[in-house]
């Protein structure tokens, strides 16, 4: 069975609708909310949460003034079964296809996660009720035997395989603590990114795994431009290089001299197409820019036709979420209250 780890913060609109969904598709694993939310929200997810009658196990911890990190630091000695995640609180995973993960690890044992096909929902304004338009959220495969070729071909190609069902004890691993450790980019996604590469293989089905809501209430990292100079960056960074040269060392059988240079390589190779990417000037070309927008939406709307035609192999799992995420947090309450008298009755 999976345990779901949700840090959240002042988002119970997102969290309601989460457990809703999950609850519809008869989840039944474990949910862990490591909740920094203030008063309001915090009652407000809590009340929904004893209120309902839930198909899985749901422990809401409050976590006042944590990062969303140290949120999932704290909650993590509460996993009880076999396969964890983390995820956001507003990226809905597909119940289905995580069934069919947690199957990919018992029979495939070089794997430390599996995920699958991302999209992202962009909604067309505050009250996300409406999709404006989707894009597929591209997450790629690692596919090298050796630990070293596993984190190369990561930090040179970088994507967010975080997005991956692993199983537990290779979870844990990804969460050290460290006083070193304190930049919350890399204490929430590069590291444990780089340590799901160097403990094994990643694969992506082709089933719809995950689906991103884009809105206005997001928590955005800052640009690495931003960060390179800040002293805890860069003790997070040294730490990052060392721990995983130690899984290099320990999965490679090598000397850590050895794969501590393939590790700080690695990060290297990282830090600079990240500069790159955010120091590159925007093209000048303004027909040319004008045509890349235009066929970048061209493609969002062809996307969203597909998906959401009953042809598609994705249809029925994006519509479950679909018709959940499009629906206000008080709808579904309600609609939630309506179904437990009608079952009473």
């Amino acid at each position: 069975m999976i345990s779901l780890v949700i840090p959240t913060i002042n988002r119970s609109d997102f969290i309601i609708k989460y457990l809703y969904y999950l609850d519809f598709m008869n989840f039944n694993g474990q949910i862990l909310l490591g909740d920094s939310s203030d008063k309001f929200h915090f009652d407000e997810t809590s009340n929904f949460i004893f209120k309902n009658k839930l198909s899985f196990s749901c422990e809401h911890i409050h976590c006042p003034n944590m990062t969303n990190f140290q949120a999932i630091r704290t909650v993590i000695p509460l996993i009880k079964f076999d396969y964890t995640m983390f995820v956001c609180d507003d990226d809905i995973l597909v119940v289905e296809t995580l069934k069919k993960c947690m199957d990919f690890l018992d029979n495939n044992k070089e794997y430390s996660s599996v995920g699958g096909f991302g999209v992202c929902v962009v909604f067309k304004n505050i009250t996300y009720e409406n999709i404006k338009y989707i894009f597929k959220y591209t997450i790629n495969e690692i596919s090298q035997d050796k630990s070293y070729e596993r984190i190369t071909s990561l930090m040179s190609n970088y994507s967010v395989v975080n997005y991956a069902l692993t199983r537990t004890p290779e979870f844990k691993e990804r969460w050290p603590i460290d006083n070193k450790l304190n930049n919350v980019e890399f204490a929430t996604e590069l590291l444990p990114c780089a340590i799901a590469a160097a403990q094994g293989k990643i694969k992506m089905l082709d089933d719809l795994f995950v689906v991103r809501q884009i809105h206005d209430r997001r928590y955005l990292l800052p640009k690495i431009i931003d960060q390179i100079v800040n002293q805890n960056w860069l003790d997070s960074l040294n730490f990052s290089i060392d721990y995983i040269a130690k899984i290099i060392s320990k999965k490679d059988e090598i000397d850590t001299n050895f794969s501590r240079k393939y590790s700080k390589k690695a990060w290297e190779l990282y830090i600079q197409n990240s500069v790159n990417s955010s120091t590159k000037k925007k093209e000048r070309n303004i027909i040319k820019y004008y045509l890349d927008a235009f066929v970048a939406k061209v493609k969002c709307y062809i996307l969203l036709k597909r998906i959401k035609s009953t042809k598609s192999i994705h249809y029925t799992n994006f519509n479950n979420v679909y018709n959940v995420i499009t629906c206000s947090s008080n709808k579904l309450i309600e609609k939630k209250r309506n179904f437990q008298i009608h079952t009473r009755n």
